[in-house]
């Protein structure tokens, strides 16, 4: 919802200065006082539609407001417009109306063309909402919003130029965003994603035509139907009950965890090799449902960060993400030989002045090897978000090392908030590795283990 705002927030920046809105979204002058203010000064409300709820919330300035989501109404188009109305009217006056939709829109007029999961086809949203409201709506593909949002900071800079979403909930969709712009081609179902057969049956040619979703798709094998119905079979319930079980470490929970994710894999890896994006991010229910959060260091972080000349290309995504996390960065300066800067951040970490350290070179290696040559430090190369806090809560790293050259700001950005929050577990063969991993530092070689 929050990235359906913000996508918003930029398409009404980039289309609606003080000229008619184009594309048709919202056939109204916007030079009125109510939408030639500043963009913070806007009240925008967004409404975001799917296949099991119904979210809506209003953005003014940086103050979010949200109302509490509703089951989606798939009784009929009519019904679930009603519903999208109803979720709205609460958070007016606004000066916008955003609407995302897990539909292929006709971007011209605001129509939804085709929908998978909801009632949606040939239905014209702008028009009908605008029409009932009387405030300007905007209407999209709920991925394509996100990826849009995505692709940007909070400032409306470009942080990602080539990027690939997938949402994974009831439906699996799609958001494509090439050089920083929304790729829709030449019909706006570019991004249908979920539509991307994985599972076809081709030892005699051509699979036969099926009703969508079909079900050797990317949507028939990786989405909610799909967990629920692998969780089913293993007497789990459903998705959630899989979910549950893999967290508690069951063997069951966890082969339905992996099959799916296996799934969702091919069609991850298609799109690299489609799109060859700088990230592919995943979202939705079941995305968010199969992700458990890591865990927390227990609040505020001190982290020193220091950079050689090749990795000052990230100095400020991860200075700026771990601020907003709630942490401490200080930023101990660069210098062109990686052991040199590598030292300084031992130096300030052994002596107490900081709890974690962050180094960057171009690779993350350089960094890695001048620290681990430092008595008390342990560093460790993460490139992912699950060795970034692993290599605490296992290892009790101090210092995360990253390589500029091969992470970009995005996922940097979410790869030092993850080491921040994580805390040592001191799980009892985790300690006893550590008092080995000092006893290396004390001996060396001459080290008995």
């Amino acid at each position: 919802m929050v990235s359906f705002l913000c996508s918003t927030r930029r398409r009404r920046e980039s289309d609606t200065r003080g000229k008619t809105a184009r594309r048709g979204n919202a056939k109204r002058r916007v030079g009125s006082s109510s939408v030639s203010r500043p963009i913070a000064e806007r009240r925008l409300v967004g409404v975001d539609v799917g296949g099991t709820k119904v979210a809506a919330a209003a953005l003014e300035g940086t103050t979010l407001t949200k109302t509490e989501p509703r089951p989606t109404d798939t009784t009929s188009a009519q019904a679930l417009i009603e519903e999208m109305v109803a979720a709205v009217t609460p958070l007016l006056p606004a000066d916008a109306i955003g609407v995302a939709v897990p539909s292929v829109i006709d971007v011209a007029s605001g129509a939804a063309r085709f929908s998978t999961n909801v009632p949606l086809a040939d239905i014209p949203l702008r028009e009908i909402i605008g029409e009932r409201l009387g405030i300007p709506v905007f209407v999209d593909n709920d991925a394509t919003c996100a990826a849009l949002a995505e692709a940007y900071d909070d400032a409306h800079r470009l942080v990602v130029r080539h990027l690939v979403l997938f949402t994974v909930g009831t439906g699996v969709g799609g958001g494509v965003v090439i050089d920083g712009r929304v790729f829709r081609g030449a019909t706006g179902a570019a991004g249908e994603l979920g539509h991307a057969l994985v599972a076809a049956e081709l030892e005699s040619g051509a699979p036969p035509r099926a009703a969508f979703p079909r079900p050797d798709s990317l949507e028939g094998q990786a989405a909610g139907r799909a967990l629920d119905r692998l969780a089913a079979e293993r007497g789990l319930g459903d998705g959630r009950g899989a979910v549950a079980a893999a967290l508690a470490g069951r063997s069951a929970g966890k082969e339905v965890i992996r099959i799916v994710g296996e799934r969702l894999g091919i069609g991850i890896a298609n799109a690299i090799n489609t799109f060859d994006p700088d990230l592919v991010l995943l979202g939705g229910g079941v995305a968010a449902g199969a992700s458990p959060e890591p865990a927390t260091g227990g609040g505020h972080v001190r982290v020193g960060c220091g950079f050689d000349h090749a990795g000052l290309p990230l100095r400020e995504a991860v200075t700026t993400a771990l601020a907003r996390a709630g942490h401490e960065p200080v930023d101990l300066g660069c210098e062109d030989d990686y052991p040199d800067i590598a030292l300084r951040i031992g130096r300030a970490l052994v002596s107490g002045e900081f709890s974690r350290g962050l180094l960057v070179c171009g690779s993350g290696a350089g960094v890695a090897v001048a620290a681990c040559k430092l008595t008390g430090v342990r560093a460790a190369v993460a490139h992912d978000h699950y060795t970034a806090a692993q290599c605490v809560t296992h290892d009790d790293c101090n210092v995360l090392c990253l390589g500029a050259r091969v992470v970009g700001p995005a996922i940097a950005a979410e790869l030092v908030v993850a080491f921040a929050q994580a805390s040592f577990d001191g799980d009892d063969r985790h300690a006893r590795r550590l008092e080995k991993l000092e006893e290396l530092e004390r001996s060396g070689l001459e080290a008995e283990l």
